[in-house]
Parts: C-alpha cells; structure tokens; sequence
C-alpha cells in the first residue's frame, strides 16, 4: 500500500447553511484546514489526537450513487484499512471502492459524538497549547534509557 495519502486536501464545496465554519491547525496534516459544523469539528479532533489514524483528509470527495450524492467529511487510513466517514445520520451505510480499493462508508451519529463530548473538549483546550508549543518539543529519541 502507498505510504502517500490518496486525499491531500479538501474539495471545494458550499458550507452548508447555517453552520459554522471552524478553522483549524492540523499537526497530523501539517496544515490548517476548514471543519463546517460542530459535528464535523469535533470529529477532527477525534481524528487528530487518535494515535492508531496514520493520516485523514477533510471533505475529500462526494460519492454519486444512483440515489442520492453522498458528501464525505473525513477519509481516514487506519492501519491498512481506508474509510469514509460521514457526520450525516440520515444517510444509510455503504461501501464503494475507489482506485481499486474497496472503502467502507461509515456513519458517524450525533450519539457517538455526544458519548466523548467531555474527552473532545478536553482535548480541544490541549491541542491548542500543543500546536503553539510544538516547536519547543524536542524531537523524540529512539535512546530509552
């Protein structure tokens, strides 16, 4: 499996309305990136802080099927698994493949979000000093004394 991510940024699309958009410096990523909704914001701070995501990329693509244009808010590479994940309870799960590697689209609902609400918000308030500090870390040794 390539060791590059198949997404690398987001595409463009209308933010929905009435939500928010939410910026934010991605360590994992190495950039900023734009989370429209608290749902979607709290995902990526799952994402970011998660050690077992290799890498993710934020509205990587809409899916077409037959029934209805699927939008994606995450991609995400977790081990040698690729997976959709969409914020939307409405949608129904599926599976599509793309560039010949079959992806799991996975629902994320509101409840599993509301389950880690005090984990996200504390990690919320830590990302914020991490990301500012992130120079002053001294890069990690493989010496373990």
């Amino acid at each position: 499996m390539s060791k590059t991510a198949r997404f690398q940024s987001a595409v463009p699309r209308a933010r929905p309305a009435g939500s928010r958009i939410i910026e934010a410096y991605s360590l994992k990523l190495g950039r900023r990136l734009q989370c429209f909704g608290e749902a979607v914001f709290e995902q990526w701070i799952r994402l970011e802080v998660d050690p077992t995501i290799q890498t993710f990329c934020e509205r990587p693509l809409d899916l077409n099927f037959a029934d209805e244009v699927l939008q994606v808010d995450f991609w995400v590479r977790q081990g040698d698994r690729e997976t959709l994940l969409v914020m939307d309870d409405a949608c129904e799960a599926r599976s599509t493949i793309i560039d010949g590697v079959e992806m799991a689209v996975r629902i994320v609902p509101p409840a599993e979000l509301l389950a880690s609400k005090m984990w996200t918000d504390n990690w919320q308030r830590m990302l914020v000093a991490i990301t500012c500090s992130r120079k002053d870390i001294p890069p990690r040794s493989n010496n373990r004394s």
